[in-house]
């Protein structure tokens, strides 16, 4: 590999492995659930599909399941998983090999990258991701039977291309999924196959997107726009910290200086010759949707190997921009905001700044947020892995950021049982309540430098500064059944919308002062939680 700094180099990382059931809660609550019932006779259908002996494959159903409820109990914690900076372990194959003779690391390495004629040996370096799960996957694995793991890992292969098989094994395995999903109805054939695209060819699907629907230069003029007010704000909230030290801060400020944004889409993508090079060693064929669906696994693994051997290309985009999503990457130190979130209701350019600052605003002043948070401060201004902030900030940083915690950990599902984890989900709270913060400011900021007020819409009795509110709150309106609700509250690093929105304006002194709330009320409290 070349010797260049990390940051600019691709290594392969080790990680702990994801779940069939997508979520560990399914296996670790009772084992004779209706859930785990299901999955095991979905198992024993799915192989007797296939061929095996239906008592056989009841047995092995039950070993497999068993097998995954151990797994499960050793898989590090979401909010541990969460801090990219403290889980990042450079660590060479010799050393793997040492901690973890069981296993042989570099005849797997070199597999996985025969095909880019790349020489693994033991000094060739990987990144280990999930040190303590090695540390007990191996001891489970030996109280394991070689007949349980060879089993697990035919069915996790067979598993996860079911829904690429015929209808009759997609008819197996789909109900279970929809219904921890809380979804009704199978997708359809052509979804499923955007979906996939979107994974396999981001960038490349990014350029139909953009033709199809249009991205104009005016459209990125006024994202960048926003973007630098947001900065200019991010940087006078810094300088006015008090409790960061003055090093820190410095380094704070400088880190803002040099992140830098992706906007819309990579121009590279609208070239015909890069386009079509893309796609020139894809062996898509007149066969089964399986098998091409694995020769394009195997097109991307080999496409990925590539890369071990080249320096990192920094203007390669590592989100598409046919996502309706936004990114922030601490090891390049950027943010990403795509074309396909630079529509309604995040945006338009002929949208009131009001709107446009309330809604597209806040999503880049939480990204500009995730370089501060608990990931992004393991991470300098150039994306390398460094400790720059000292002890004494870190613990008053940790001490403000306890307040979102409890906050959000006391908001309830109304329907369901559940909290939100505000653990889990405190990088993204932090985030969503800086960045609404910090655009209204710029906002605010923008009104003055014009010198008039954004006027009110029509036969609608808000100010402006409701609108703004009111335009932010519009942009996390959605329902879900209770099904996928529960998983998301389970699983995802986010709050539920309902509290991404009540959560923020109960912290925000001008919301109150916006909508005149009594003080006290719920959603004027006397203590607000803020960090910056």
């Amino acid at each position: 590999m070349s010797e260049v700094p990390y940051n600019l180099r691709i290594s392969v990382q080790f990680d702990q492995i994801s779940m069939t059931l997508m979520t560990t809660h399914v296996y670790t609550g009772d084992r004779d659930s209706p859930i785990l019932k299901w999955y095991e006779n979905v198992y024993t259908e799915m192989l007797t599909l296939l061929g095996a002996k239906e008592d056989t494959a009841r047995q092995d159903a039950v070993d497999v399941v068993d097998f995954e409820v151990e797994l499960a109990k050793i898989l590090d914690p979401p909010e541990q998983k969460l801090n990219l900076a403290r889980n990042y372990n450079n660590m060479t194959v010799g050393k793997m090999l040492d901690r973890y003779p069981q296993f042989d690391w570099r005849g797997l390495l070199q597999r996985y990258s025969s095909e880019a004629n790349i020489l693994i040996t033991d000094d060739t370096e990987v990144v280990n991701m999930a040190v303590n799960y090695y540390d007990k996957l191996f001891p489970l694995i030996a109280n394991t039977s070689t007949r349980t793991l060879l089993n697990y890992g035919m069915w996790k292969i067979a598993f996860t291309y079911a829904s690429q098989s015929s209808s009759d094994v997609r008819n197996i395995k789909e109900p279970l999924l929809n219904a921890l999903l809380g979804i009704t109805k199978i997708p359809s054939r052509w979804r499923q196959c955007v979906e996939e695209m979107l994974v396999y060819f981001p960038e490349e699907m990014g350029r139909l997107y953009v033709e199809s629907r249009g991205f104009t230069a005016g459209a990125k003029q006024k994202a960048e726009e926003i973007i630098e007010n947001l900065r200019a704000t991010f940087k006078q909230t810094l300088q006015a910290t008090d409790w960061l030290t003055d090093s820190t801060k410095k380094a704070a400020l400088e880190k803002l200086e040099y992140m830098s944004e992706k906007v819309g889409y990579p121009e590279y993508s609208m070239n015909d010759t890069w386009f079509d090079e893309q796609f020139e060693n894809l062996n898509i064929s007149d066969g089964t949707y399986l098998e091409n669906t694995v020769n394009t696994v195997v097109f991307s693994r080999i496409q990925d190997t590539e890369l071990l051997k080249k320096p990192l290309d920094k203007g390669r985009w590592v989100l598409s921009p046919a996502s309706v999503n936004a990114f922030y990457s601490p090891q390049f130190n950027e943010m990403i905001l795509p074309a396909s979130i630079l529509q309604a209701p995040f945006f338009d350019d002929m949208f009131p700044d009001v709107i446009n600052y309330a809604a597209i605003g806040s999503v880049i002043g939480h990204e500009i947020t995730h370089g501060y948070d608990f990931t992004g401060r393991g991470f300098d201004k150039y994306g390398n892995l460094a400790s720059w902030w000292k002890m004494e900030d870190v613990e008053k940083f940790t001490d403000k950021a306890e307040c979102i915690v409890l906050q959000y950990g006391n908001f309830s599902d109304p329907v369901l049982p559940l909290k939100v984890n505000g653990h889990t989900t405190l990088g993204e709270n932090l985030a969503d309540n800086r960045g609404v913060r910090e655009s209204y400011r710029a906002y605010r900021k923008a009104i003055a430098q014009r010198g008039e007020e954004d006027g009110k819409l029509p036969a609608l009795p808000y100010t402006p500064d409701q609108l703004f509110f009111i335009g932010y709150a519009q942009t996390w309106c959605g329902k879900f059944e209770d099904d996928y609700r529960q998983l998301l509250l389970l699983t995802d690093m986010h709050s539920p919308h309902r509290f991404r929105v009540n959560g923020v304006v109960q912290n925000n002194k001008d919301f109150a002062r916006a909508f005149n709330c009594p003080k006290a009320a719920p959603m004027n409290p006397d203590k607000k939680c803020t960090v910056w």
